[in-house]
C-alpha cells in the first residue's frame, strides 16, 4: 500500500475513535470547552483558561452559576467576538467536536 493510503487509513481510524468517544451524553467542563486556544482566538485578553476569563468579568464573590444571565451575556459581548453566551457555547462545542474528530 502507498504511504498516502496508509495515512488516510490512520486518519479514518483516529476519526472513528474520536467519534466513539463522543457517543452518548456528556458533561464537558467549561475549562475544556473554552481552553486557552479557543479563548486566544475569540477574546482580546490574554486568558490562559476559563477561570481567568471569568475572574476578569469582575463578578465579585459570585460563582459562575450565580451570575445573572444578562450580566454574563454583557461580559461575553464586551470581551469576545460573540454576541451572546449561547453563541460562544455553540462555537466552543463545534471546536471541541472538531478537535475530537481530528480536524
Amino acid at each position: 500500500m502507498s504511504s498516502g493510503l496508509n495515512d488516510m487509513i490512520k486518519k479514518l481510524d483516529q476519526m472513528e475513535k474520536g467519534a466513539k468517544s463522543l457517543e452518548g451524553t456528556h458533561s464537558i467542563p467549561l475549562s475544556e470547552l473554552c481552553d486557552q486556544k479557543f479563548l486566544s482566538k475569540h477574546t482580546s485578553g490574554n486568558f490562559s483558561n476559563f477561570n481567568d476569563f471569568f475572574k476578569a468579568g469582575k463578578f465579585g464573590n459570585l460563582t459562575f452559576e450565580e451570575v445573572p444571565d444578562d450580566k454574563w451575556d454583557e461580559w461575553v459581548k464586551k470581551s469576545t467576538d460573540f454576541t451572546s453566551w449561547n453563541e460562544m457555547m455553540k462555537s466552543a462545542t463545534q471546536a471541541y467536536v472538531s478537535k475530537k474528530l481530528g480536524f
